[in-house]
């Protein structure tokens, strides 16, 4: 493997990373809102 190959493969694991991160990040604050909306509002189902 030369050394743009294996540029290319660190970057791109860096960005499926970060991907992956966000999305956890995101999921996290949706549930979060899931919680806080369930205590608002019991009696709607929120999809």
């Amino acid at each position: 493997m030369n050394h743009l190959q294996a540029q290319h493969l660190h970057e791109l694991a860096a960005g499926v990373y970060s991907c992956v991160t966000a999305s956890r990040e995101a999921d996290e604050q949706e549930q979060r809102f899931g919680l806080l909306a369930a205590r608002r509002w019991p009696n709607e189902r929120h999809h």
